[in-house]
């Protein structure tokens, strides 16, 4: 979309748990510091379609237009719902997400303007 190519893509009703890279080394650096034993699940905990999260990426570079679902299809075995339990990361460590999605977003495409400007 930002080369202002046609973005292929499936039909964008699997469930995933997305999560800004800078929330999930934040997570980390809590997690390092918590003392919690086993595993925890650095995660957001809330569940969007793919379909979602391309809408709001061709949204904030106002391409929808090149959006096409349905073109490629889904992998056979890819899952329809993946979605993190987060209780303990949230409520035993007490992160929380400082960027979101719609931030993450953001500067995710904020990145890739100046790598493409830079290439």
């Amino acid at each position: 979309l930002i080369k202002n190519e046609f973005a292929d893509c499936s039909h964008g009703a699997q469930v995933r748990d997305f999560m800004y890279v800078k929330d999930v080394a934040d997570a980390f650096a809590a997690l390092l510091d918590a003392d919690i034993q086993g595993a925890v699940n650095i995660a957001s905990g809330k569940a969007r379609t793919i379909k979602e999260i391309i809408w709001q990426t061709a949204d904030l570079l106002g391409r929808r237009d090149l959006v096409r679902f349905g073109k490629i299809s889904a992998a056979k075995n890819d899952p329809p719902s993946i979605v993190a339990a987060t209780n303990l990361l949230n409520e035993k460590i007490g992160w929380q997400e400082k960027y979101g999605i719609a931030r993450g977003l953001e500067q995710t495409i904020n990145y890739w303007k100046n790598y493409e400007n830079n290439d």
